[in-house]
């Protein structure tokens, strides 16, 4: 219970967490008496404006206030994380919000970190709001060593520790210190896997990244236990019985045993093949736009086959692609299977839906910032206005990597609201340096000092155009070059170079017969 008081008037006070009200005298007041709010006064801030926490107080001056609503203000300001204690007081008919602010990080210190890269963790410090000048909460910060924790245990971290320290400041600050004892990364000793009898051990093995040490482990670290890497080796392991025709394989067990020291792994992997499936039949069904036997030729898997999903799956980009190529941008092929457990076959049926016909309304173009809009747009053959055809778009990405331009190409299409008929594409593009600089320096017996440079731009400004220039100097004379290549002189890439070159040549100084040349 605690006691306020404000000159001689009565003080009525609420606080964060707990439900008790307490009067500035003895009397059974245990809420507030409904009153208006004549002024709000605010105390104990120290680094948070007035405002924000006006902000978020649901209540106004002339408003009405009950027990309800003062606690339901405590609730709204303890909930944005600002604060360690909030208190609503009574004085007369004003509003006292007395508050105790959660310290500010004035920095964070990291040592021995060196399994991650100092980004990464910057970066998830970040998404969580511990970085300088932020308020400080303690439990995201046990949450993020807990996660970290987390992360050095599956990378096989398994002896490391992490060490934080809080540092209390003046002016309510703290200085935040992460120390991390990593030590070394666990070895796996053995991979064994049990259940398998259609394929050998060691062909399963090989499909693993992680192993027991070999000759080369020195260089690949597969011998270095991560579970990131467990798991993507599950996963191939799976792909590669059910492209085998093993529809019911199932991994039934991952076990990682660590040894006592924890310095290794043994790694065991129980798995269930099954039986051995294959093609009864293969159906197409569906709004076939296209004649079947266009469709049929897209098919990979044929009946008598061994059961494989890669196949299945290349059969349905084929025909994805296909129906693509004539405006069908959402076409989709489902594979439904009707399995017979006694015969062991599958009966495959593809159902084929295409969907509507789309245009492409607009292509946007970012990410150019050097580039000129036309540079981009001239190596594209989908039209604006157009069907969508994958096709075009595909062949335009490749000619826009053929320029040497750029670094990575991203397509990506929008519906446009309101009409299902058209999409937009939206082009994005990673500029790559275009210009290259050199200068050299020689010596030779006939010509003495040599010296050689040159500069070239294969974007220049922006406009797509190669600009190069070189020069030589030596004993025997100088040499100058300028060339200059515009790939598209004419709209449909014709192709206009010029080529200025200067050549002085003093022979004086060699033992040669007089020439002319024409």
């Amino acid at each position: 219970m605690k006691k306020f008081s404000l000159s001689s008037a009565p003080l009525i006070l609420l606080s964060a967490g707990v439900a008790c009200v307490t009067a500035a005298w003895a009397a059974p007041a245990w809420a507030f008496t409904p009153f208006t709010v004549r002024n709000i006064e605010i105390r104990g801030l120290e680094h948070i404006a007035p405002g924000t926490v006006y902000n978020y107080l649901p209540i106004h001056i002339g408003e009405q206030v009950d027990d309800q609503k003062a606690q339901q203000a405590i609730k709204d300001l303890y909930s944005t994380g600002f604060f360690k204690d909030v208190t609503i007081a009574r004085s007369d008919n004003n509003l006292l919000v007395i508050l105790q602010e959660r310290p500010i990080i004035s920095s964070i210190k990291m040592t021995g970190i060196k399994a991650f890269s100092k980004s990464d963790v910057n970066g998830t410090l970040k998404g969580v709001g511990l970085v300088d000048r932020h308020i400080f909460n303690h439990s995201i910060l046990d949450q993020v060593i807990h996660g970290l924790q987390e992360q050095y245990e599956g990378m096989g971290y398994y002896n490391a520790r992490i060490h934080v320290r809080v540092e209390n400041l003046p002016r309510n600050r703290v200085a935040i210190h992460i120390d991390a004892k990593e030590g070394e990364q666990a070895t796996i000793k053995q991979v064994t896997i049990v259940g398998n009898h259609a394929f050998s051990e060691s062909r399963l093995r090989g499909l693993f990244s992680i192993g027991a040490p070999d000759a080369f482990s020195f260089f690949t670290k597969n011998d270095r236990y991560s579970r990131e890497k467990l798991m993507r080796g599950l996963e191939k392991l799976h792909n590669f019985y059910l492209d085998r025709g093993y529809l019911n394989f199932d991994v039934e067990s991952t076990q990682v045993q660590v040894t006592p020291d924890r310095r290794f792994v043994y790694i065991t992997v129980n798995v269930h093949e099954g039986n051995l499936y294959h093609i009864q039949s293969v159906g197409l069904t569906g709004n076939l736009i296209v004649p079947r036997p266009e469709l049929e030729k897209l098919v990979e898997i044929k009946p008598g086959e061994v059961f494989s999903r890669a196949k299945i799956n290349d059969t349905n980009s084929a025909i994805a692609d296909k129906l693509g190529n004539l405006g069908y941008a959402f076409a989709n092929t489902t594979p439904v299977p009707k399995v017979n457990e006694k015969t062991h076959e599958v009966a495959l049926n593809f159902e084929v839906d295409p969907g509507r016909k789309v245009y492409i309304r607009r292509i946007e173009i970012t990410g150019n910032d050097k580039s000129r809009d036309y540079v981009v747009r001239r190596q594209f053959r989908q039209m604006e206005g157009a069907l969508y055809d994958g096709a075009l778009i595909r062949r335009s990405k490749m000619r826009l990597q053929q320029t040497g331009f750029y670094d990575k190409i991203e397509t990506k299409t929008v519906p446009v609201p309101g009409h299902p008929d058209q999409l937009d594409l939206d082009v994005h593009v990673s500029e790559r340096p275009t210009g290259s600089f050199s200068i050299g320096v020689g010596y030779s017996n006939a010509q003495g000092i040599l010296f050689n440079g040159s500069i070239s731009q294969n974007n220049f400004m922006g406009t797509g155009n190669a600009l190069s220039f070189s020069a030589n100097v030596g004993g025997l004379g100088t040499a100058y070059n300028l060339s200059f290549t515009d790939p598209y002189f004419t709209p449909d890439g014709i192709s206009l170079g010029v080529n200025l070159y200067r050549n002085d040549t003093n022979l004086s100084t060699l033992m040669v017969a007089p020439y002319q040349e024409i």
